[in-house]
């Protein structure tokens, strides 16, 4: 982070606030909390960084997303949790059968 947060100091304070955000607990987001219906959270799993992290800050991103997701998961009803390791950002692009199959069941199997 060091080497583009030297060339950028505005993006470097955008992603100091971003990561603020997101590390902190859902409930001090100031968000309402998710409603108790079956929920399926697709997780894309390949890394396409817009900047250079380091591997160790990668890992522990997803580490947290993952626990947080899987709290979430275990907390819903009905909920399940699908991580598609070749899919990017843009997880109903790079794999609409998954997504559209992970409705299917969410309206089917209440």
């Amino acid at each position: 982070m060091d080497e583009w947060a030297a060339r950028s100091p505005g993006l470097a304070a955008e992603w100091r606030v971003f990561r603020s955000v997101m590390l902190a607990p859902v409930a001090e987001r100031g968000m309402p909390s998710s409603p108790r219906v079956p929920t399926a959270i697709l997780v894309a799993g390949r890394v396409e960084p817009l900047m250079q992290f380091s591997e160790d800050l990668v890992r522990a991103y997803r580490a947290s997303r993952y626990r947080s997701f899987s709290r979430l998961v275990l907390d819903l009803p009905g909920s399940m949790l699908i991580v598609d390791t070749d899919a990017g950002h843009e997880i109903h692009v790079d794999d609409p059968a998954l997504v559209s199959e992970a409705i299917r069941r969410v309206i089917r199997d209440p």
